[in-house]
């Protein structure tokens, strides 16, 4: 018995619709030409249309998996560390010298790159008690000496001394050990795009040192 499907090599459907339903009653060889909806095409070719209520019996490929959400790298984990300690201690009380020491020596305790110890300049510029050294271990230095001069006002509270006792000396950079340019720290990771120190790395020119 020959069927007429074997002696057929090309059929024609309006829709795609219409061929799945001739291909439920009658079994249509893969290479049997079709016109589907004006378009020239094999049985074999034609992908099947799956409704709402079809379960596809197919292995979901790899592009169909969700993506795995990017694990933080240990350099931006150390960011938000070193980004966390500098607002704390950007904002902390400038009379309250200790809580202010403690926050950098917790600074001091990460592994801070030298891309955010670079400065611009040969040389920094502290605000110092006249014929005296702070005995601080952190020590806020400016790289400009504009910088130091609007520095003087609040370096006064901290040193405990008036703003008239102080004087702005000059030292290269190549003799003092740099915990972190703050200006530098927030250029290089943005971290005051849209925040509370949008301007900071802008307008300021502060260094974080540590004493010898």
């Amino acid at each position: 018995m020959i069927r007429l499907t074997e002696l057929l090599t090309e059929l024609e459907f309006a829709s795609q619709e219409e061929f799945e339903e001739y291909s439920k009653l009658h079994n249509i060889r893969r290479d049997t030409e079709v016109i589907i909806a004006g378009r020239k095409t094999t049985a074999g070719q034609v992908k099947p249309i799956y409704k709402s209520t079809d379960v596809p019996v197919c292995k979901p490929t790899k592009t169909e998996k969700p993506e795995k959400e990017e694990k933080p790298t240990l350099a931006r984990i150390a960011d938000e560390k070193i980004y966390d300690f500098i607002s704390d201690w950007i904002v902390s009380s400038l009379s309250d010298s200790k809580k202010r020491q403690k926050l950098l020596s917790r600074l001091d305790s990460i592994d801070i790159p030298d891309k955010y110890k670079s400065v611009p300049s040969e040389y920094l510029y502290p605000a110092q008690k006249k014929g005296s050294i702070p005995d601080q271990k952190y020590i806020s230095y400016s790289y400009t000496i504009e910088g130091a001069k609007r520095m003087k006002g609040w370096l006064a509270k901290t040193l405990n001394a008036n703003e008239s006792e102080l004087e702005i000396v000059k030292v290269p950079v190549s003799k003092v050990n740099i915990l972190i340019s703050i200006p530098t720290f927030f250029k290089a990771t943005a971290k005051s795009s849209g925040g509370r120190f949008k301007d900071l790395w802008e307008k300021e020119t502060e260094v974080i040192v540590k004493k010898k």
